[in-house]
């Protein structure tokens, strides 16, 4: 069953996390964006955003190019990443920890929904999105790094898109 040792299940460690933006044309689901867990190739956990062009709110941004509606649209499905995977999995709740702090949200602070999405898209992390090339005509899809970030992690995952094909 292909399982690790068990000197190496559940070990923890630092480990670093990309959040990649993706401009996709439609989801699904209808809504502006979504955020999902995945490992890349190489091994490296990330969550990636898929922002939704299609969707009325997100195509208006995209054409007067106004950063500010993306990055809290964007930071919005971050949030719901959050509120998803931190009531879930050891995982969830240290990348949640992590992504709480980048928005200067103290321990315990009472801000959820809009509000953490409102402080995250005002970090400094975020701003990144401002000079993407996804902006215009000439737009690009990505996929393009918003920011990286680091959280106390287990090996194997109990986060489902960070396990390794297979399962964990």
């Amino acid at each position: 069953m292909n399982e690790p040792p068990p000197s190496f299940k559940n070990q923890i460690s630092r480990q670093t996390i990309a959040v990649l933006l993706v401009a996709v044309d439609t989801l699904t689901h209808g809504g502006t964006a979504v955020a999902n867990s995945a490992l890349q190739n190489d091994s490296r956990r990330i969550i990636r955003i898929d922002l939704n062009r299609g969707h009325l709110l997100v195509d208006r941004a995209l054409r007067r190019t106004d950063a500010l509606t993306l990055r809290f649209l964007t930071c919005l499905a971050l949030v719901e990443f959050c509120t998803f995977w931190g009531g879930q999995s050891n995982d969830g709740k240290a990348t949640t920890r992590a992504i709480r702090k980048i928005a200067n949200l103290e321990k315990g602070a009472p801000a959820w929904g809009t509000g953490f999405a409102s402080k995250l898209a005002a970090s400094e992390e975020l701003r990144s999105l401002d000079k993407l090339p996804i902006f215009g005509t000439k737009s690009s899809a990505g996929p393009f790094e918003l920011f990286t970030f680091e959280a106390n992690l287990r090996s194997p995952s109990d986060v489902a898109g960070w396990q390794p094909k297979g399962g964990a």
